[in-house]
């Protein structure tokens, strides 16, 4: 995902380094969080930081279980914290998945439920340039909105701007 989360912060709007939301929009950042060894668990955790910003910079509200609970193992079971972790997505509007989320079993579930729920479901990326791109997963389609420059949310053919709220 790389460090380009400052520049993202540009995208968009044009009044200013970052987007103007006229509504507070959660975004759930789902990927893996286990690894084989302390390293690559530590590895995942800034990866989904990373995307955390990003999505901060966007003008979002991001909840990031990896940062939210890191260094908490053994304090509860992780049964506990994908439990309550579900509970937190249902108090979000969107949820995006790291590039390499389909390799674990609770981002699986997260998946699930954000689909169940009728969330906008996002997979984060790379573009060339090195910036951070969010493309959708089908049954979504990602657009810009003409009147402000956010994202556009095309569900069931209803499509709404996540940033201002515009429709057509």
């Amino acid at each position: 995902m790389g460090k380009s989360w400052k520049r993202c912060a540009r995208i968009g709007s044009g009044d200013g380094d970052t987007l103007n939301p006229s509504r507070n929009l959660i975004a759930y950042v789902a990927g893996p969080y286990r690894g084989a060894t302390d390293a690559e668990r530590d590895a995942n955790i800034d990866r989904a930081g990373e995307l955390a910003k990003v999505l901060w910079a966007l003008g979002y509200m991001a909840f990031c279980p990896h940062t939210n609970t890191a260094g908490f193992d053994g304090i509860v079971p992780d049964a506990a914290f994908l439990e309550g972790d579900l509970v937190m997505l249902q108090r979000c509007d969107l949820i995006v998945m790291t590039p390499d989320w389909e390799k674990s079993t609770g981002a699986i579930g997260e998946y699930h439920a954000a689909r169940k729920q009728g969330l906008p479901v996002f997979v984060a990326g790379t573009s060339r340039n090195g910036d951070t791109v969010l493309t959708s997963i089908p049954g979504y389609e990602l657009l810009m909105c003409p009147d402000c420059g956010g994202r556009w949310a095309i569900v069931n053919g209803h499509r709404k701007c996540l940033v201002c709220e515009g429709e057509r």
